[in-house]
């Protein structure tokens, strides 16, 4: 038995290669965006924190902030902070990231599921 084609299966062979030929060309020609990364230069204040320009640099170096809570009641307690400046101004509504090397689950019940608001002077 000889095969023939119908017509049918020749305007699915052509619509298939059709989408084809717009899929490699979509491909090949698409631009992709991304974020660029804006780093704080400059630490504008730093209370017990080792390392504080560490918090600037585009490395896997690091700043820590140091705090505790005291013996009792309070005593000898101290709290760290880090103030960091961008070069530039930030718009309002703009997402800023922090890298924070923390156990998930204690910050997670430290803060309760709540959003950390972090303020750009």
């Amino acid at each position: 038995m000889m095969k023939t084609h119908t017509s049918s299966s020749r305007i699915g062979i052509i619509r298939n290669a059709c989408i084809a030929i717009i899929i490699v060309l979509t491909l090949f020609s698409a631009k992709s965006y991304a974020q660029t990364k804006i780093f704080a230069n400059t630490v504008t204040k730093s209370d017990h924190v080792d390392n504080a320009t560490n918090a600037t640099l585009n490395n896997n170096s690091f700043a820590t902030v140091n705090s505790y809570g005291g013996i009792a009641v309070g005593i000898g307690s101290f709290s760290g902070e880090l103030e960091l400046k961008y070069p530039a101004s930030v718009a309002a509504g703009v997402t800023s990231y922090i890298r924070i090397d923390f156990d998930g689950d204690i910050l997670n019940r430290l803060l309760g599921g709540v959003w950390v608001l972090y303020w750009l002077m």
